[in-house]
């Protein structure tokens, strides 16, 4: 999923928090944030200090903006080729 990594204090939410539902894996802190009426991935927390936006949840606005990095390359299908200059990570970027 592409996400925009937001610092905590450039982001607000405007209206439809209390829809929002979470769901952690079990035995993980892996956890997901989606729309309790339709299902969509949104916002949450990408650690202390950011919020993550699904970039599809974006409209025209962001067509100015370019892939910077790619995660967990390490595992990504063989016939999935990256052909943009965004910085290629095996795994997680820590912050």
């Amino acid at each position: 999923m592409a996400v925009v990594v937001v610092p905590n204090e450039h982001f607000r939410w405007v209206t439809g928090q209390d829809q929002i539902a979470a769901w952690t894996k079990p035995g993980s802190s892996w956890e997901t944030w989606f729309c309790r009426n339709c299902g969509s991935r949104v916002p949450g927390r990408n650690d202390d200090v950011r919020m993550f936006v699904p970039a599809g949840l974006l409209g025209t606005e962001a067509d100015g903006l370019t892939v910077l990095h790619h995660i967990f390359v390490g595992s990504k299908a063989g016939w999935d080729v990256i052909s943009d200059d965004g910085q290629q990570h095996t795994e997680r970027i820590t912050p």
